[in-house]
């Protein structure tokens, strides 16, 4: 997705809203643009990621859980509930498969490793006691953060929330980013892409061999 113009289109408007808007508004943006970029890409895995959202946001936070305390079994259940979330869709053929039992995979929903990550993170940091509170809007602009939706870093709340109460772009940071990007582009489709086009032609049986493209394979792998 990275490499298509809509994904660009997401995050010019978002980054434009974002840089006008006032700071209270700053998680309402996020959280919008982001869940609408899921619903782009993630179609109706997008109701099930905003009730996982919800349900935890209002059991960690709205219910005034204390950290260590009571209501501290929350965030263990959460945690369960995260981690079987990941194992159905994504290992339930393979533990299937080790008690005898056969079952066809599950479609996983696009980043869910990514979301489960995120939700371990927040509620085992409200065990903690590290974080106390999270509003509505901050929450759901943490979890749905889409530039980092499926390609990472996990991001830590501490930092992030900083981030949304005290940074402001200037425009010495949009032409560094513009920069980043396009240098990733150029990493990704003039580099990366075009040297699996190269693994794939080695891979490919030769009457004739293929020296150059396997003297090239050798010299990339001493890189």
């Amino acid at each position: 997705m990275f490499t298509e113009g809509i994904y660009y289109i997401f995050l010019a408007i978002t980054a434009v809203l974002y840089r006008f808007c006032s700071v209270p508004m700053r998680p309402v943006i996020l959280a919008l643009a982001a869940v609408a970029f899921y619903a782009f890409y993630g179609g109706a895995f997008i109701i099930l990621l905003l009730a996982l959202t919800f349900v935890s946001w209002f059991a960690l936070f709205k219910r005034g859980a204390a950290p260590g305390g009571k209501g501290s079994h929350l965030a263990v259940a959460g945690i369960v509930t995260f981690i079987g979330v990941l194992c159905y869709f994504k290992y339930r053929a393979f533990l299937a498969s080790i008690v005898g039992v056969h079952l066809a995979k599950a479609t996983p929903p696009l980043a869910i490793s990514f979301f489960v990550f995120e939700f371990i993170h927040i509620t085992a940091e409200k065990k903690k006691g590290v974080i106390e509170h999270i509003g509505f809007w901050k929450y759901f602009a943490f979890i749905f953060f889409f530039p980092t939706m499926v390609a990472g870093p996990i991001k830590r709340y501490g930092q992030f929330d900083k981030s949304l109460d005290t940074a402001h772009a200037t425009w010495s940071d949009i032409f560094e980013g513009l920069y980043r990007i396009l240098i990733g582009l150029f990493l990704k489709v003039g580099l990366a892409d075009n040297i699996n086009s190269l693994i794939a032609e080695i891979g490919v049986p030769s009457h004739g061999g293929r020296p150059l493209l396997w003297a090239m394979a050798v010299l990339l792998y001493g890189f």
